[in-house]
């Protein structure tokens, strides 16, 4: 099997946010943290359930082949040109090693939640100013009628800060929705999404069947009327 660009593109995404992966038969990849859970439908239909230890690496060796075909056998993945001019077998991790990454407790988003746009120009912008003003989160803040995504610190108030409007529908829903900016680690586009009392989805709107679920920090995330 090959393995197309966009494919290839979220597994680099998915390296960021999990070193391993469990591959499942199908066409849905997963990856989970403590903090996110993210899943993608692609074009590829996987085989069978085998798990790579370290992503990242698998991508690198991937990225030794000019047009790669992938070949999932039962003891080791094996990669090689279409020509047949170079091969590699790659080891699975162990058993248990890498569990199977499905969401233990992601809670029914309630009837009503807080409805938002984000673009790519935005999502550009909110990904830079993380790093130019050197704040730990991000907050999505609704005062019932307007939304606002933006740098934050509630450890300290003080000090510079970015926030833009998004295209947004409260339905009088407030809330301060804060979340570890090491935790925004989607791919560049843009996205359409909800805030819930709990977490936050983005949803893709550039082309890929890709979903994320941010847990909000507890302790400092208000959500309500």
């Amino acid at each position: 099997m090959k393995i197309s660009t966009d494919t290839l593109s979220i597994l680099k995404n998915f390296a960021v946010i999990n070193e391993g992966i469990l591959f499942t038969p199908g066409n849905v990849l997963r990856t989970i943290t403590p903090a996110i859970y993210a899943e993608a439908t692609v074009e590829e239909s996987f085989p069978k359930e085998k798990g790579i230890f370290n992503l990242a690496n698998l991508l690198s060796v991937i990225s030794l082949f000019n047009d790669p075909e992938l070949e999932f056998g039962e003891d080791a993945l094996r990669i090689a040109e279409s020509d047949g001019k170079a091969e590699t077998k790659y080891g699975y991790a162990g058993a248990g090693q890498v569990s199977l990454p499905h969401p233990k407790k992601l809670k029914k988003a309630p009837e009503k939640v807080i409805n938002f746009k984000l673009t790519e120009e935005q999502f550009s912008k909110i990904q830079k100013a993380t790093s130019l003003f050197n704040k730990p989160e991000l907050m999505i803040t609704s005062d019932g009628s307007s939304l606002r995504i933006g740098t934050s610190n509630h450890k300290n108030q003080q000090g510079n800060y970015f926030s833009l409007v998004l295209e947004s529908e409260p339905n009088g829903l407030t809330c301060n929705a804060v979340f570890n900016k090491e935790h925004f680690n989607l791919l560049k586009g843009s996205y359409t999404g909800f805030v819930a009392p709990d977490y936050t989805v983005f949803s893709n709107n550039s082309g890929l069947n890709l979903t994320y679920y941010i847990g909000l920090e507890p302790t400092t995330s208000t959500f309500g009327k």
